[in-house]
Formats: C-alpha cells, sequence, structure tokens
C-alpha cells in the first residue's frame, strides 16, 4: 500500500481575529482562508507564528459560519455557561 502525501496550498485572505495564543507562539485564529485554490472559506484554525504551517482546524461555507452563529446564540442567550466558564 502507498500513500500519498499532499502538499498544503492555501492563502490566508483575510485575518478577522486572533482567538488564542499558545506559549509555543502558534495562534488560533478566525479567518478567509482559501485552500488548494477552492472557494474562499471562513476558518478557524491553529498558525505557527509565520504562518507558513497550518494546524488542526476547521473550515466552513457561509451556510455552515451562520449555523454555528445561530447556536452560539442560543448557547450565550442561556447564560453561555461552559464547563463553569461564563463569557
Amino acid at each position: 500500500m502507498t500513500g500519498k502525501t499532499t502538499r498544503q496550498t492555501f492563502e490566508i485572505v483575510e485575518q478577522v481575529n486572533v482567538l488564542r495564543i499558545a506559549e509555543t507562539g502558534w495562534t488560533r485564529e478566525l479567518g478567509m482562508v482559501t485552500w488548494y485554490n477552492k472557494p474562499t472559506s471562513i476558518d478557524v484554525r491553529w498558525w505557527s507564528p509565520d504562518k507558513s504551517k497550518a494546524g488542526k482546524g476547521i473550515s466552513m461555507t457561509l451556510d455552515e459560519a451562520t449555523r454555528l452563529f445561530e447556536g452560539l446564540k442560543v448557547i450565550f442567550e442561556n447564560g453561555g455557561i461552559v464547563d463553569g466558564q461564563e463569557p
């Protein structure tokens, strides 16, 4: 069985917000990213300090992000408590 290695190709179209900075310097960010020359998606992902490497994350269509937004509104309207943490 042979494996196929695919090089990540991406373009960060817009960095919207840094959600977290790790001790290593990697950042979890909300942004607009184009992957493999496909349409731009909404992306939440870990990035290396120089943005040359992408870590684990999720890319969403506008429809998926809208549904996520609606779900988050419900959570926050109901107190937003997750694991004892309030917003």
